[in-house]
């Protein structure tokens, strides 16, 4: 094989194919503490947050604890609570992963959350629930 094809098969000649580095664990202590934007500044290309992560993210953080209380007293459902408590660190990921994202046109800087397990054998409440996210 000549050197070019070589060269130009290999996934790090082209940006698209590049690996990324992406970190499971979102959290409120990983914002907080400045941890996340340290991380970025580094290479990480986007962070998502997974509901077992999240479960014990949530149970271990006395931020999200103070804050239980008045969830509970505002929003009826559990599904609005752990909106209310996690949307808001997720959207400060986004604002974070910002300059990451334009840099890359879109291919990378981006921080999700995995839809509850529970909506697995509905496609249209899959849906809906992505859409309500989005």
């Amino acid at each position: 094989m000549s050197e070019a094809i070589a060269t130009r098969s290999r996934p790090a000649a082209s940006p698209a194919l590049a690996p990324q580095l992406w970190l499971d664990g979102l959290s409120r202590e990983l914002l907080d503490s400045g941890a996340l934007a340290r991380l970025i500044a580094r290479g990480v290309h986007g962070i998502s947050g997974n509901p077992a992560l999240l479960a014990g993210a949530i149970s271990a953080s006395p931020a999200c604890h103070a804050v239980l209380p008045a969830l509970r007293a505002a929003y009826p459902g559990p599904q609005d609570r752990l909106d209310a408590l996690v949307l808001p660190d997720l959207r400060r990921a986004c604002d974070l992963l910002a300059a990451t994202y334009e840099g890359s046109a879109g291919r990378s800087g981006f921080a999700s959350i995995d839809l509850s397990a529970f909506l697995a054998n509905s496609s249209a409440a899959t849906v809906a629930a992505a859409l309500r996210l989005h």
